[in-house]
């Protein structure tokens, strides 16, 4: 079952859907698009901690990626995807 919550990237309203099987649950935000983060290892609080201009290009990101791929990206550390957005 969906819970109402806030994108942890861009502050909108979003929903939290827990991935079936797996320890991960997925956001799925209208401006950011759907991506998934991992249950156990509070990676969503590394997340939300981003400077807000780090939350903005890791938006964009995401966005890009899901409508290149039509998969939600998995955000499992946010050390790689610093360098990724930085790069």
């Amino acid at each position: 079952m969906p819970i109402k919550t806030k994108c942890i990237l861009c502050g909108n309203d979003a929903w939290e859907y827990p991935v079936s099987g797996q320890d991960k649950y997925e956001i799925r935000c209208e401006v950011c698009s759907p991506f998934q983060l991992t249950q156990v290892d509070n990676s969503d609080k590394s997340f939300e901690s981003l400077p807000e201009e780090m939350r903005k290009k890791l938006s964009i990101y995401v966005k890009t990626k899901f409508e290149s791929t039509h998969e939600p990206v998995f955000l499992d550390d946010v050390s790689k995807f610093m360098e990724i957005i930085d790069g």
